[in-house]
């Protein structure tokens, strides 16, 4: 009975000593490992051990930001390391932040933003520039490697996510939390449908197809202005056409016939009288 009594006692002793020893160990890939078979109890105790061993809040951020900055295929541990950080906001997020601004290499970069998911919503608005970035931002076939699923995704033809990808999902995940219709990009999404829907969150639109042209209003066409003459000598006397003659006026050669019937009668009548 002495020793069946002692059992549950020394399985939680051996558990202890475990999770302690992890807790002394530094937070490298083999430790992640380690760790990724554990059941989430362990886990959280080991994240609490690790957090109050490592030193003050900064210190523990900064260094869970430089596992994926250094190394992005850890990525598929990106759980776990945001378990940890959140035991250390806000410096974990501002952390990872300033590794996202210094971070030239777009796996790094794609990895950071990965760490990301949980963050106040806030920062949605610090990674919106990243959607820009159409660099790959992740290795499908070094992360299948650890991930079967993903050896079936490339089989299928997934095309790895872009740096905006990978923001524009954080971004969604921010914003919309318990929204069940909040949009996510997949991998076997097409470029050009990714695409649609970063330039909708840019706020861009991509050219108007031709049913939307048939919609738009024709422009009005407003006739030039008449410009009238600076000074009054400048203006061109105007032509008069026939058309445009009073009905009163009277060609000339009927003038003349009058005027020599007139005197033709004046002399008969003269002749007369003599």
């Amino acid at each position: 009975m002495m020793f069946g009594d002692a059992r549950p006692v020394l399985a939680a002793a051996l558990l202890l000593n475990t999770t302690t020893a992890f807790a002394q160990m530094p937070l490298n890939e083999q430790t992640l490992d380690s760790l990724r078979s554990k059941p989430s109890v362990d886990i959280e105790k080991f994240a609490d051990d690790w957090v109050a061993s490592t030193g003050d809040q900064r210190t523990v951020a900064t260094a869970l930001a430089a596992i994926i900055a250094d190394k992005p295929a850890l990525i598929d541990h990106a759980n776990l390391i945001r378990t940890i950080g959140k035991r250390v906001e806000p410096e974990f997020t501002q952390s990872v932040l300033a590794k996202i601004e210094v971070t030239a290499d777009p796996l790094a970069r794609g990895g950071l933003l990965q760490l990301l998911r949980g963050a106040p919503p806030n920062t949605a608005a610090s990674i919106e520039k990243w959607l820009s970035d159409t660099r790959p931002g992740e290795d499908l076939v070094e992360q299948s490697k650890r991930a079967p699923k993903l050896r079936e995704a490339i089989a299928n033809g997934a095309v790895a996510f872009r740096v905006c990808d990978i923001v524009f999902n954080v971004m969604e995940e921010l914003r919309a939390t318990n929204d069940p219709g909040a949009i996510r990009l997949t991998r076997s999404q097409s470029i050009e449908a990714r695409d649609g829907h970063i330039r909708r969150a840019r706020g861009t639109t991509p050219d108007a197809t031709p049913d939307e042209v048939k919609h738009q209003p024709l422009p009005s066409i407003m006739p030039p202005p008449t410009q009238l003459p600076k000074h009054p000598s400048e203006a061109k006397p105007t032509t008069s056409t026939p058309s445009g003659e009073p009905a009163s006026s009277m060609p000339w050669s009927i003038i003349v016939v009058l005027i020599v019937a007139a005197i033709g009668l004046l002399w008969l009548l003269l002749k007369g009288r003599k």
